[in-house]
């Protein structure tokens, strides 16, 4: 009988220790990291992870990728990146196209003790997001008149006069959040402007797995506050853009993507809340302008929001100039308005799918299957070519349970969550273009379909973009010595400590079952 004690006791000890180790390895928590305003590519520098994939683990990291696709075009006006022992960057290595576009700013007056290395497009490479960042703290409702710390140096498409260097690769926020991104230039030489001012250099590119929130940008030129302008190609999966501002004193602004232009572009699973795209001309929510170019928008959905300026204005697309347009199961909530008066009616133009002014300014083809609005359309001219295919229904009808009758077509089982009291959401938004990890949870939005702490109103006021600041990074590296485990390490631990307890648990029960036949 003391044999099968000892044993037991041995049992506890064991299961205690298994228990503690599960409940340690569960209470890994995402961390955030406020940008300095410095950028490091060292993460480059020391190469891939086992997967074969770049990990960006500070701001400081997310700024670096900058500046190796701004220098990614050796005939540019930038063909290379000066940077530091520790990898801080230094600046650009200049080229000899268009000096007089160079920024000077970024090109270091002495190159001693500096190394360089080339810019990269990034080209059959994945760069993933490890670490919420905040590029600035406040409010960015403020920042049309009061800047914030930190302007923000679009990832491509960073300068003008040709020579534009742009993102090839995959990009994978695995669900992190930048915040506090700002832009603001009246008479800029940046061409593109927004967290990527511009995609697909040779090749197209794959955003996904992302939120944006807390945002200003303000541009001369084209801006989207995902990308600025998409060229050869581009995916878009499973990203959140909410709370804040992006306009234009020219052409071209979207809460998504400023232009489509040289590849088709596919935006899948995305969000669009509480944000205001406003400016002059070719202003969308998903995109500004598209020149001759196929767009599909599938499963995703906008609210409260409100896109405004003078002309060609629309809900999805501002101006398109050939091309095809695929709508499938999205809905909006959100108030369309062009300005212009009734002696520019042939320019003024609004519409829910584009504001169209001329037959130049028109698709090839279109097909829309499942768009729902609840929504204002207002100006001297409304396009009305797509009423018989745009259902307008009451906020009510897409509210809770109410939205699995109203939205017909949409998957309420594996895509779409009806929320009580609210508009639905996305529930399951897999990463099946341009790869992403099949064992991410990539359900990273709220019931609410925001983040939990932001105003979803449309006025794009919020505190800090619903991140925290819990460390910033050491400045003299840029990079920490140690990782928090991945997701897939976690359920790794786990599976290991479980299987371990179940074997030490069978072992011991039919240890302890032999002796007690043994004494009896």
């Amino acid at each position: 009988m003391k044999k099968i004690t000892s044993i037991l006791l041995a049992l506890m000890l064991i299961l205690g220790v298994c228990g503690s180790a599960m409940l340690t390895v569960g209470a890994e928590e995402a961390t955030s990291d406020t940008w300095d305003g410095t950028a490091s590519i060292k993460w480059y520098l020391d190469g891939t992870n086992a997967d074969g994939a770049y990990e960006l683990k500070t701001a400081e990291d997310l700024a670096g990728l900058a500046y190796l696709v701004g220098a990614s075009n050796p005939d540019g006006l930038y063909t290379g990146v000066y940077h530091r022992a520790d990898g801080t960057v230094a600046g650009y290595v200049p080229g000899t196209k268009d000096t007089e576009y160079q920024d000077s700013t970024r090109i270091p007056t002495s190159t001693e003790g500096l190394t360089s290395v080339n810019g990269d497009t990034f080209l059959g490479k994945t760069v993933l997001l490890t670490v919420d960042v905040v590029l600035n703290e406040g409010n960015a409702a403020d920042w049309a008149t009061t800047a914030p710390a930190n302007m923000w140096q679009p990832i491509g498409g960073n300068v003008a006069g040709g020579g534009r260097g742009a993102f090839d690769g995959t990009f994978d926020g695995q669900g992190h959040t930048v915040s506090g991104l700002y832009y603001k230039h009246t008479e800029s030489k940046i061409l593109f402007v927004g967290l990527f001012g511009a995609t697909g250099h040779q090749f197209p590119a794959t955003i996904q797995n992302l939120k944006l929130t807390n945002f200003y940008l303000y541009s001369a030129n084209t801006v989207g506050v995902l990308v600025g302008r998409s060229n050869k190609g581009l995916t878009v999966d499973n990203v959140q853009v909410s709370n804040g501002i992006v306009e234009t004193n020219v052409s071209s602004a979207s809460a998504m993507i400023g232009t489509v232009f040289g590849g088709p572009v596919a935006i899948r699973h995305c969000a669009v809340e509480g944000v205001k795209v406003q400016g002059t001309k070719y202003l969308g929510i998903f995109t500004g302008m598209v020149v001759s170019q196929d767009l599909e928008i599938a499963d995703s959905y906008v609210k409260n929001s409100s896109v405004k300026g003078e002309t060609e204005i629309g809900l999805v697309i501002g101006r398109i100039a050939g091309g095809n347009i695929t709508i499938r199961n999205v809905y909006a909530v959100a108030e369309i308005e062009a300005l212009g008066n009734e002696e520019e009616a042939e320019t003024a133009a609004v519409g829910l799918v584009y504001g169209v002014a001329g037959d130049g300014n028109k698709p090839s083809a279109k097909a829309i299957e499942g768009f729902f609005h609840v929504s204002t359309v207002t100006g001297p001219v409304v396009n009305e070519e797509f009423v018989d295919m745009t259902t307008p229904v009451e906020l009510t009808q897409i509210t809770g349970d109410a939205a699995k009758t109203t939205l017909t077509g949409f998957d309420f089982e594996t895509v779409w969550k009806a929320v009580e009291g609210d508009t639905p959401v996305i529930e399951l938004r897999a990463g099946t273009e341009g790869g992403g990890n099949e064992d991410e949870d990539d359900d990273f939005l709220p019931e609410d379909g925001g983040s939990e702490d932001e105003d979803t109103g449309s006025t794009g006021n919020t505190d800090n973009g619903g991140t925290t600041n819990n460390g910033n990074t050491n400045n003299e590296t840029n990079a920490p010595e140690t990782n928090a485990p991945t997701a897939n390490e976690e359920e790794s631990g786990c599976s290991s400590v479980v299987g371990f307890t179940g074997f030490m648990l069978v072992a011991l029960i039919s240890g302890a079952a032999v002796m007690l036949k043994k004494e009896n």
